[in-house]
């Protein structure tokens, strides 16, 4: 008998040593986490084409690649319109902007909205509306109306670039500071080339810059 409870003695001492150690050594981790993993998500079939057309022009641009491991996660609650979404990340709500577009704006009634400002917010909800997403920051945080400007990705598909490339969005003013203006600029100049959306008419009767 004493040798059997000096065998359960040495075992809960040993189990209480396991437990505080892994405790201690979780605490005291420094390790640098490892980066996120842009994963796939699927796509509908014009998403995945505009993807290929982006990804080809990207390919062509002398900036930086738009697939970037350094991002936040957000889930998409809703989108306001064609370049604004409601995002639950890192436990708050928080209104983000598509950094470096400008989609039509959205009245209400719809009737008084700019041209192609409706197909904007449909494709806008179509695509991320729902979708756990990337946000990725750039140098401007915010907007003067506060809303936090970034680049929004579903899986390895940048928004901002499928909405430019759609003709759902333009280039906005200050763009051309962003570190992936190039990108900007050419996916832009595809949908002039293509006449899609609103290029297909004068744009400055579609849309106004911010």
């Amino acid at each position: 008998m004493r040798y059997l409870f000096a065998f359960w003695a040495v075992l809960i001492i040993g189990a209480v040593g396991w437990g505080l150690t892994t405790r201690i050594n979780s605490v005291f981790d420094f390790s640098s986490p490892k980066p996120a993993k842009v994963e796939a998500v699927p796509l509908d079939e014009s998403a995945n084409l505009a993807k290929e057309a982006v990804d080809k022009i990207i390919s062509n641009s002398r900036g930086r690649s738009y697939r970037t491991t350094n991002m936040e996660t957000a889930e998409v609650i809703k989108a306001f319109d064609g370049d604004t979404i409601e995002v639950y990340t890192n436990g708050d709500l928080m209104i983000v902007s598509y950094l470096g577009i400008d989609a039509p704006t959205l009245e209400v009634p719809a009737d008084d909205s700019e041209p192609f400002a409706v197909e904007a917010l449909e494709r806008n909800r179509d695509v991320v509306e729902g979708q756990q997403v990337w946000l990725e920051r750039d140098m401007i945080e915010q907007d003067e109306g506060g809303r936090h400007l970034r680049y929004v990705y579903v899986g390895e598909l940048m928004v901002n670039a499928l909405l430019l490339y759609e003709g759902l969005a333009r280039a906005d003013e200050f763009s051309l500071a962003l570190k992936h203006a190039d990108i900007i600029r050419l996916v832009e100049q595809q949908a002039i080339t293509d006449h899609r959306g609103a290029w297909l008419r004068d744009w400055s009767s579609a849309s106004g810059r911010r």
